[in-house]
């Protein structure tokens, strides 16, 4: 008999027998428990995630409708949005729910809340109003071609949309740029 062959057969004769303590019912634990226990987990963490989400929406989206008469965002098609590179971080933000929030609270103070039309909005100089697809070097970064006017980009846009003509309600006291 071959040393190898000895070795195979030594290894099957031998049996193992596991602690006493493993048998008992309080030690041994389904998978199926454990897995019923790491989802009730994993769901009370999402549902806390989502409440404070929620609380944060409602706080902040009635101090801007309580703050402005009229509120001006970019019409954005989020559900078009949300099928691209971005679309975890937009999902994420709930633009969508956002933008229901402000409708329905804007709707119930009697305030203004107008979807501006976002074509060109970051392209545009709040200066000089030159249009130029190279105004955005990057995303954050506004330098116009024209003028030499710099600014964050997002910040430009703002101004851009805020001076879409649309007439201002009497309930306004005044106008402020509220970026969010």
């Amino acid at each position: 008999m071959s040393p190898a062959n000895r070795h195979a057969q030594k290894d099957r004769t031998t049996t193992y027998a596991p602690p006493a303590a493993m048998l008992t019912p309080s030690v041994v634990r389904l998978p199926t428990e454990r897995i019923k226990e790491w989802r009730t987990g994993c769901c009370e963490v999402h549902q806390g995630i989502s409440h404070r989400r929620s609380a944060f929406l409602h706080k902040h989206s009635t101090a801007v409708i309580r703050k402005y008469g009229t509120v001006k965002v970019e019409g954005l098609n989020v559900s078009g949005m949300s099928g691209g590179n971005l679309a975890k971080q937009i999902l994420d933000c709930s633009w969508s729910e956002w933008f229901r929030q402000l409708r329905y609270k804007a709707e119930e103070a009697g305030r203004r809340l107008v979807a501006v039309d976002p074509k060109y909005t970051s392209q545009i100089c709040s200066q000089c109003r030159c249009k130029h697809a190279d105004n955005r070097k990057t995303q954050a970064d506004f330098a116009c071609l024209s003028c030499g006017y710099q600014d964050n980009a997002d910040h430009n846009a703002a101004v851009n949309i805020l001076a879409r003509n649309e007439p201002l309600d009497a309930n306004v006291r005044g106008v402020a740029l509220c970026v969010v």
